[in-house]
């Protein structure tokens, strides 16, 4: 087996970035494994097409005691900005149910996937250390969050954070997920079929969303 024929042999910098991994009985896939750089000259060599790599995520939301809604933003693990909760494909899990694992390993959340159809997607440059950027479409599904576990995989390596939806636009990293979080009051209209959904801007947190936290 080549280096180049296995999806599991990565290079370190790429497994340190998130890239596939083996967890359990499930593998990621959807990204190419490492590549032995050529070191001959690229003179006359037609420069390679642009791979896309897919990922889904994400929006956990919920409605607090006073019936607003809220959307849980995290902090990527490189460099902190505020993101939702996301991943490579794995096998034998639909995309709806990768995007309830991730909000699980990453931020600790149990609850269900909101409708059958995703909020949206959006494309973006994924950086990697020392690496060439990848181009990555993000395809979101809306989770209503039950509960937040008081310990999951990746507790220690991010924060996690209730908003109001004005809130968590303006400290969203990406314009692709500031528009679909935008659009979610919407979105959920139509998803839940309920009334108009009452919104606000960030609050103080409550004594028991810091003990949840």
């Amino acid at each position: 087996m080549t280096l180049d024929s296995s999806p599991f042999l990565l290079h370190p910098r790429l497994r340190a970035s998130g890239l596939p991994w083996q967890l359990g009985s499930s593998v990621r896939t959807g990204v190419p494994s490492a590549r032995v750089r050529s070191q001959g000259s690229s003179i006359g060599m037609a420069r390679p097409k642009r791979s896309l790599h897919r990922q889904y995520g994400a929006v956990p939301f919920r409605f607090d005691q006073d019936g607003l809604l809220e959307v849980m933003l995290v902090t990527s693990r490189d460099t902190g900005r505020w993101i939702v909760p996301k991943g490579w494909p794995i096998a034998k899990l639909k995309p709806r149910q990768v995007a309830a694992r991730e909000a699980w390993e990453e931020a600790g959340l149990k609850g269900r996937i909101v409708g059958k159809k995703a909020l949206g997607r959006f494309r973006y440059m994924k950086a990697i250390e020392d690496e060439q950027p990848i181009e990555c479409e993000l395809t979101l599904f809306a989770l209503q969050v039950s509960k937040q576990s008081k310990s999951w995989p990746e507790r220690r390596q991010r924060k996690t954070e209730w908003f109001g939806v004005d809130a968590a636009v303006a400290l969203a990293s990406d314009p692709g997920l500031r528009k679909i979080l935008t659009d979610l009051p919407a979105s959920l209209r139509t998803l839940l079929s309920t009334a108009p959904l009452r919104t606000a801007g960030s609050r103080p947190k409550r004594k028991s969303d810091r003990a949840a936290a």
